[in-house]
């Protein structure tokens, strides 16, 4: 009779901790889950704010500088942060009026989740948009399910306040110059 005893009180004295710890490791996971989806709801609205202030600065850089061109299909941005240079490229952007360069125009150039911003050159004009990698709050992951090339139709993808490119009814791309 007094094993019976010991036994009974054996499990019940591990229920009480595995019920504990299974509560524990239960709260940890719905707290990362509503972390990592708090982090992708901020992300956007992060990539909202340099859209808009990239944006600015480009139409600005393009009334002063008139930009030309970019060298390539998707030019990163990373020269914002040049004073001056020699020439009528800074960076991948060509100017025709290099001369009037009012550089630097930011402190560091912006970057989300450590990936640049691209400049993505289509028959229609340049877009500013995140970076590869970039995964929004939506989803979708920039590079993967939104891929970026000439013939990215921009328009189409922005008409729809529900379209992936949307947050809050905001775009999070930018057009900085027609063709």
């Amino acid at each position: 009779m007094e094993h019976q005893v010991q036994k009974e009180t054996w499990m019940s004295g591990y229920i009480l901790p595995a019920i504990t710890a299974i509560l524990f490791l239960s709260l940890c996971v719905v707290a990362l889950y509503r972390y990592y989806q708090t982090a992708q709801v901020v992300g956007d609205q992060i990539i909202v704010d340099h859209v808009g202030q990239l944006e600015q600065i480009f139409k600005k850089i393009d009334a002063t500088c008139q930009i030309i061109g970019f060298e390539h299909e998707k030019s990163y941005v990373d020269f914002l942060t040049v004073r001056s240079f020699v020439g009528s490229e800074v960076g991948a952007m060509n100017l025709a009026h290099a001369e009037k360069w009012e550089g630097p125009y930011l402190q560091d150039n912006p970057t989300i989740y450590e990936k640049q911003y691209l400049i993505v050159d289509t028959p229609k004009g340049y877009y500013l948009v995140p970076g590869d990698g970039v995964v929004l709050s939506n989803g979708k992951i920039i590079g993967k399910d939104l891929i970026f090339n000439r013939e990215t139709n921009f328009e189409a993808l922005l008409t729809d306040p529900s379209a992936p490119l949307m947050f809050e009814g905001k775009p999070l791309v930018a057009l900085i110059k027609k063709k």
